[in-house]
């Protein structure tokens, strides 16, 4: 059986770009917050500053708010990786309004406490010890490389230093996310049951009213040249993927032809596809 889902795109007027799948057969929706920062764009002797900050912006007001949302059924989670940072929640509809106020507050700038810092360096420190920098992470780290044409990349090692942690400040880490969490610097895409045209002015309520700001400087971007192609499907009734991207071609390194490897509309990066049980 076959499924026609509706999907629409758009920018607000702070830069932040939305892509809405509507699926009206089901009473769930999926939905992914994406920032374009990674461990790539961590300052010098400023390591693990992007995955800090990952888990920091879960404090301040989105800490009882996920709270409440989770003990009505909420699946929430963040993830950062070389390329980009997402916040992905998964539910039923009627948690879709408070998710949206989730994703305002992590885009809105932070107020880091000294004390949420300590807390968060020290769950960073455990998640870190034991890690090793593998062969797998260094062939990882070329395939990357080529296909974002950032020759750092190859060189830097896939784990942070926890001496590099220690000395982020709450300064460091508000700028930080002051410059690359600007809406014009990340996307939002939703799969969900309700109609495009009501879900726009519900994201518009939550996520409009955020004042547009510079985003970062000097990021190296991808070869654009290649026209972007955009693909929502249908699976068995219980997957969607949607998947906005570039192909990639072949390599030694990765000998196997990839078709939208990279994100355009989402932001770029690995974590092109949203796949997610609804």
């Amino acid at each position: 059986m076959s499924y026609q889902i509706e999907y629409r795109q758009w920018v607000l007027s702070n830069g932040l770009r939305v892509l809405c799948a509507h699926r009206p057969w089901s009473k769930s929706f999926a939905a992914i917050l994406h920032a374009k920062v990674g461990f790539r764009d961590e300052p010098d002797r400023q390591g693990g500053i992007s995955h800090l900050v990952e888990h920091l912006v879960f404090r301040g007001p989105n800490g009882p708010l996920t709270d409440d949302l989770g003990r009505q059924g909420l699946e929430f989670n963040g993830q950062t990786g070389w390329d980009d940072t997402l916040y992905h929640g998964l539910g039923h509809a009627d948690l879709l309004d408070g998710t949206l106020e989730f994703f305002a507050n992590v885009l809105q700038p932070i107020a880091v406490d000294p004390r949420a810092l300590g807390d968060e360096l020290q769950i960073l420190g455990h998640e870190l010890a034991g890690q090793s920098d593998s062969s797998g992470d260094r062939k990882l780290r070329r395939v990357w490389a080529q296909i974002v044409g950032d020759a750092e990349l190859a060189r830097r090692p896939a784990h942070t230093s926890t001496r590099d942690l220690v000395r982020i400040r709450p300064e460091d880490a508000e700028l930080f996310h002051r410059e690359w969490y600007a809406p014009s610097n990340a996307s939002l895409t939703i799969v969900s049951p309700i109609p495009t045209d009501e879900l726009s002015s519900v994201i518009l309520r939550q996520l409009g009213a955020i004042a547009p700001r510079p985003g970062p400087k000097g990021r190296r971007p991808f070869d654009r040249d290649i026209p972007p192609e955009l693909t929502v499907s249908q699976f068995d009734g219980s997957h969607t993927m949607v998947m906005v991207g570039h192909p990639f071609k072949p390599s030694k390194e990765f000998p196997l032809p990839i078709a939208s490897i990279l994100n355009d509309h989402l932001g770029g990066g690995s974590y092109s596809v949203l796949f997610r049980r609804i």
